[in-house]
């Protein structure tokens, strides 16, 4: 059974060329990838067949293929998440803006290793997620700077995986 705070929070797909998943759990971000087999008897090749055939007004059916996916990955990770995302500590869930923003972020491969599902780590190149892009900011009005690391968040409202 999949913990109610493992979220599967962000879903792509396109037409063939795999499934990705973002999932959160315990301030942490698991990117899954299940990218279309060399060969045909693996566990990933017909999900995402499944997932690209699903009728996109049939929710019923978006959901219960989600599902079935979800428990899969959770399953294949089960060891993963325990040691990389540790339960948080009781008390106040205070944090920094930065750690929200950009949460400590992990990558895997879905992959059939003989006939069982497993994920294995998938190299990512992380400073996409939040680079300014060369853009160099000038400050010559003398406006007070913050940094996010700085900012100490009091309450936080999770909607569908995005900060509000």
């Amino acid at each position: 059974m999949i913990p109610k705070n493992w979220q599967a929070v962000q879903w792509d797909s396109g037409c063939g060329d795999g499934l990705f998943i973002t999932v959160m759990y315990h301030g942490k971000r698991f990117h899954v990838s299940l990218l279309p087999p060399s060969s045909p008897d693996t566990i990933e090749g017909p999900l995402i067949s499944k997932f690209d055939s699903i009728d996109d007004e049939d929710e019923d059916e978006i959901l219960a293929v989600q599902e079935e996916i979800e428990i899969l990955v959770y399953e294949a990770g089960r060891s993963i998440w325990t040691r990389l995302a540790p339960p948080l500590p009781d008390g106040p869930d205070l944090s920094d803006l930065h750690s929200l923003l950009y949460p400590e972020t992990f990558s895997f491969r879905f992959i059939t290793n003989n006939g069982k599902a497993e994920l294995i780590p998938q190299e990512t190149n992380e400073a996409r997620y939040h680079h300014l892009f060369g853009i160099k900011i000038v400050n010559n009005m003398g406006l007070p700077q913050y940094s996010s690391k700085d900012i100490c968040v009091l309450e936080t409202i999770v909607g569908q995986g995005y900060i509000s």
